[in-house]
């Protein structure tokens, strides 16, 4: 039986309580219309995370909501969506993942030694 949430906010987001709850067993969760605002979220095995139309997983703009990881060798911050060693993973539907990245561009535009220059990002 698919998990199904209603959209609204909180500081761990709810789309993030439902998909740890999931464990290795699985399951579906169902976004229906709205907007959801979450911190990021961990896709486990054998899950399917539905974003029905009009549906939009809307990332937090703060960046503490990101935890510290390490990434091709590399320190960096956890994904809005990841998945770690899972199988059977799906996403599906025909909403929005909205990372929110405004704030993110803005702390690399004012890094040293990177340059960002008429780009667009999109799918």
């Amino acid at each position: 039986m698919p998990e199904v949430l209603a959209p609204g906010w909180s500081r761990l987001g709810p789309v993030a309580r439902v998909t740890g709850r999931a464990g290795g067993g699985g399951g579906t969760v169902v976004l229906q219309a709205g907007t959801y605002p979450s911190a990021p979220i961990k896709l486990k095995s054998n899950m399917t995370f539905e974003l029905q139309k009009d549906a939009t997983l809307l990332g937090s703009p703060d960046h503490q909501d990101y935890p510290v990881i390490q990434e091709f060798r590399q320190p960096g911050h956890q994904a809005l969506v990841s998945a770690t060693n899972a199988q059977n993973v799906s996403i599906t539907g025909e909403g929005v993942i909205d990372g929110n990245g405004e704030s993110w561009w803005q702390a690399i535009r004012g890094a040293p030694n990177i340059r960002v220059e008429r780009v667009k990002l999109g799918c």
